[in-house]
């Protein structure tokens, strides 16, 4: 179907065809298999979610990796909030310039915080790096409460490590 207007002729239906559909992606990341994903995008429709059941310390997941290379170009990623993403503030740069570069936008929900390819709200760019950074420093103080748990247990005897992935009887 062709459409007249200011003497300019438009193929309705080339341009509908090169127009990629967008779609809504949600990221959820608990730190352990045994936590709840549920609250995290309960009332947000997502077209798909992506769903990793690792530390956000960690870069390498699975789930995060095959949402990077799903999204297109106009897509939206949906993410509950800036430490589900990741808890170290230099990643999350990485994955939101990786996002601006690929078209795609991003809204983090708890902190209300939204990046377009074109945008560059100073504004969210600070809370972006203050919630980035408070994420980063609830991770180094967990890790750090966790080995100070840790030198007491075994001060106290009662934590001896973990035990051997391979047995004596089977190192013979």
């Amino acid at each position: 179907m062709k459409h007249l207007a200011d003497n300019l002729t438009i193929d309705i239906e080339e341009q509908i065809k090169s127009t990629p559909a967008t779609q809504t992606l949600g990221y959820i990341r608990v730190s352990t298999k045994e936590q709840n994903t549920a609250r995290q995008l309960a009332n947000i429709q997502c077209d798909e979610i992506f769903i990793d059941k690792i530390s956000g310390a960690e870069s390498d997941r699975p789930q995060l990796e095959e949402l990077k290379r799903h999204a297109r170009r106009g897509d939206t990623v949906v993410v509950h909030s800036l430490d589900r993403l990741s808890r170290d503030l230099n990643h999350l740069l990485e994955l939101v310039d990786f996002f601006k570069k690929k078209q795609v936008n991003l809204h983090f929900i708890t902190e209300n915080i939204k990046f377009y390819p074109a945008s560059n709200n100073p504004m969210d760019i600070l809370t972006f790096h203050i919630f980035g950074g408070i994420a980063q420093y609830q991770r180094a103080n967990i890790r750090n409460a966790q080995q100070e748990g840790i030198e007491r247990a075994k001060e106290n005897g009662v934590y001896k490590g973990r035990k051997p992935a391979i047995r004596d009887e089977k190192l013979e």
